[in-house]
């Protein structure tokens, strides 16, 4: 940190070192703060020096990375242990993960992600990407406990009756009063209060202290016939992350694009025999061509409170895996993120799962195996 501002993140690997970004532009001029949830209650150190890889390149943040000396040893803690590098080779798709940082708030935050990504501007052959991962964070709607022969005795005043559990379920997140849905006599009505009543043929579903939507769930999201469409007009380009991609229905192609983060709609080709991914936004006059608009935000999570994406100040902070013995390891050092701090987009990290970086951070800052 300097001026009492939190400057990026790092990672404590034994008593005198620890890792973080290359591009954090660290000098002996700052310190850098350990021990406590609270940047701002820390234990000061003093910076002695900092290595960044050889290979580093700034412009690209390709082999971003960088091992610090502290002035004086870290005294370890409840809050301060040093943690250990993942083994070379050993990342892998769709794994867990934890990121800790400090975004712009002063409490350390933990989000959860999953290594991997469809595409994430800017990456290099030494960089993976993770995306936010609701599993394990917050409940779908299908995890919803349910009590048979039970209901809430309060009734949300002023609430429809819904003929769709996950829709009353979708109502009853929005609803601050609500702590439940009673389903009875065919139809699902939204529940109030902690106070529950015998009643024979009643299911009720309570809503738990964390709570998602379910992503890619159709229906809570906006409808796939709710697309703008533009008639005789085509979208530019395919997506990067996968190139031509054609499907043979409409309802495939935008269930396609749903899932791909630079597809920006379909366009239909061969007289809507074919439906084909494409990256551009922008309608343009086309020949026998039609196309379908993907929604700015076409299923939106929901939550009990705000989910704090990664941002500048968290640079250098790890991306923590359980290996195979079921230790923590850091798997990889946060590098960049979108500016935006969106906590629905991808994250990019140095993977010191590889050869040349894993054994240059060894050497360098005598880490033990």
């Amino acid at each position: 940190m300097a001026n009492e501002r939190v400057f990026c993140s790092g990672n404590m690997v034994n008593l005198e070192w620890f890792v973080t970004s290359a591009a954090c532009n660290l000098s002996t001029n700052y310190l850098a703060l350990y021990g406590n949830v609270s940047w701002q209650r820390g234990i000061q150190v003093g910076i002695r020096e900092k290595f960044n890889m050889p290979q580093y390149n700034a412009e690209t943040q390709e082999y971003d990375v960088a091992a610090v000396k502290v002035s004086s040893p870290f005294t370890p803690s409840e809050f301060a242990k040093p943690i250990r590098l993942a083994k070379v080779g050993s990342y892998k798709d769709n794994a867990l993960a934890q990121l800790g940082g400090w975004s712009e708030v002063t409490n350390l935050q933990l989000t959860q992600y999953k290594t991997g990504c469809s595409f994430a501007p800017g990456m290099t052959s030494t960089h993976f990407c993770a995306t936010p991962s609701d599993q394990e964070w917050c409940a779908q709607f299908n995890e919803w406990e349910m009590v048979s022969n039970e209901e809430l005795a309060g009734v949300v005043e002023g609430s429809e009756e819904f003929d769709n559990g996950n829709l009353a379920k979708d109502a009853c997140i929005q609803e601050p009063f609500c702590t439940g849905v009673a389903f009875k006599d065919g139809s699902y009505t939204l529940r109030k209060g902690q106070f529950r009543v015998p009643s024979q043929g009643v299911n009720v579903f309570l809503k738990p202290a964390r709570y998602c939507r379910e992503p890619g769930d159709i229906e809570l999201c906006t409808p796939l016939d709710k697309w703008i469409y533009g008639e005789g007009m085509y979208l530019g380009g395919y997506p990067p992350s996968t190139g031509l991609v054609e499907k043979d229905t409409l309802e495939e192609a935008q269930i396609t694009c749903l899932m791909t983060n630079d597809c920006g709609g379909v366009t239909s080709v061969n007289n809507n025999s074919k439906f084909q991914l494409r990256r551009s936004t922008e309608f343009r006059p086309g020949n026998n061509e039609n196309s379908w608009l993907k929604p700015f935000d076409p299923c939106p999570f929901r939550k009990n409170a705000v989910r704090i994406g990664a941002c500048d100040e968290d640079a250098g902070g790890a991306l923590v895996t359980i290996d195979e013995n079921d230790e923590a390891k850091i798997t990889g050092i946060m590098s960049f993120a979108d500016p935006s701090c969106d906590a629905s987009l991808p994250v990019v990290f140095t993977d010191i799962t590889q050869e040349d970086i894993n054994d240059w951070l060894h050497e360098t800052a005598w880490i033990p195996y």
